[in-house]
């Protein structure tokens, strides 16, 4: 391997051995080859390969984080089969990314207890990381809707799930429990309001639960951020939709709602001075008429506009006792960089998630256009 530039020096011996020990299973030759890490992915480890055949992104998946890898790669390549013929019919706007068969004519390659695969490269492409205005936000609010809507007459009961029960908010209310259960005393103290705060909004769960059974399963991304987006160098339009390992069955109102969670709100989720969050509604309006637009077509319920605004609140609220029950656990989930950050986190995303709640009047309104 030989330096293409200074991300090549993040790699370290361990990750050069373990990569040139996998690239002959994609490549007939692996002299003269740049490999440089690709994004800013927290879970999985990202490469871009440039030979003299040809470039293609090379990833490690995490399997402690998905357990099950085959099924990432079993639902990538069902969603790129009817991606693929829709961009043929023009009925898809935006380019899709397949696997790239390794030697043994297979999509994972294991070595030594790893993981590997190869994916298409689009080039002349760039990421953002963060929505910087309302402009930014319909963009993305309509790749992400463009993507799930395409894939409305997919049968999303095809897919597997990659992390099972990952937006389910009784699961995620089990594992809070189990911890609460097992968590030093404390913690318990330093966590007590919080905690609290989880037990009064036990009549939010309930209508969570009671939306969640009267509407459609699709194909939702589940992770709907601007950084999952590819940009056309030239026209700066998205042009593709990536990341699909967290593509599942699911609800609408979940892929809304995680878009409008990590973007609606005037800081981010490590911010400690909480009267310095403020809503951006416009953000909001945004986003939620990009889906409805991009879904009228397809056939969209009045309930499953309604959920929009139940998502909005939903994603803070399974995201901040999330944050508390990793808390309690110790931090073994979240990165922290101080052992009290992930209860700052928890109590900002409760704080979020009440600002949406006095909101609930006005979302609805701009919900239906009223």
């Amino acid at each position: 391997m030989t330096n293409k530039n200074n991300k090549n020096l993040t790699l370290c011996a361990t990750e050069q051995h373990a990569i040139t020990r996998v690239l002959p299973y994609y490549l007939n030759s692996t002299q003269n080859i740049n490999v440089n890490t690709l994004g800013n992915g927290l879970i999985n480890d990202t490469y871009l390969v440039e030979s003299i055949e040809h470039s293609f992104v090379l990833q490690r998946i995490n399997q402690h984080v998905f357990p099950t890898p085959q099924y990432i790669a079993q639902n990538a390549e069902l969603i790129h089969e009817h991606l693929a013929q829709k961009i043929a019919l023009s009925q898809y706007p935006f380019e899709s990314i397949g696997h790239i068969l390794n030697t043994q004519n297979k999509t994972l390659t294991f070595i030594n207890n790893e993981c590997w695969r190869a994916i298409d490269y689009i080039d002349n492409t760039y990421t953002v990381n963060a929505i910087e205005n309302a402009t930014q936000a319909k963009q993305v609010a309509q790749a992400f809707a463009t993507f799930t809507a395409t894939l409305s007459d997919f049968d999303a009961t095809q897919l597997k799930e990659t992390i099972p029960n990952f937006h389910n908010i009784e699961s995620r209310l089990s594992q809070f429990h189990q911890a609460l259960a097992q968590a030093s005393t404390s913690k318990l103290a330093t966590a007590d309001s919080l905690i609290s705060f989880v037990s009064e909004n036990k009549s939010f769960v309930s209508h969570v639960n009671e939306i969640s059974s009267k509407l459609p399963l699709r194909v939702t991304h589940n992770d709907t951020k601007i950084n999952n987006l590819l940009f056309c160098k030239k026209t700066h339009q998205p042009k593709a939709v990536i990341d699909l390992d967290t593509c599942m069955p699911g609800f609408l109102m979940n892929d809304v709602g995680d878009l409008i969670r990590s973007t609606c709100p005037s800081v981010d989720e490590n911010e400690t001075n909480l009267s310095q969050m403020e809503i951006r509604l416009d953000v909001f309006e945004t986003i939620v008429q990009s889906y409805i637009q991009s879904f009228e077509s397809k056939g969209i319920s009045v309930i499953e506009k309604e959920s929009l605004v139940t998502g909005t609140l939903l994603l803070p609220f399974m995201l901040a006792t999330r944050f508390l029950t990793d808390y309690l656990n110790g931090n073994v989930y979240f990165h922290t960089d101080y052992d009290t950050q992930n209860l700052d986190r928890a109590a900002n995303q409760f704080h979020l998630f009440t600002l949406f709640k006095e909101k609930q009047t006005i979302l609805r309104k701009l919900v239906h256009q009223e």
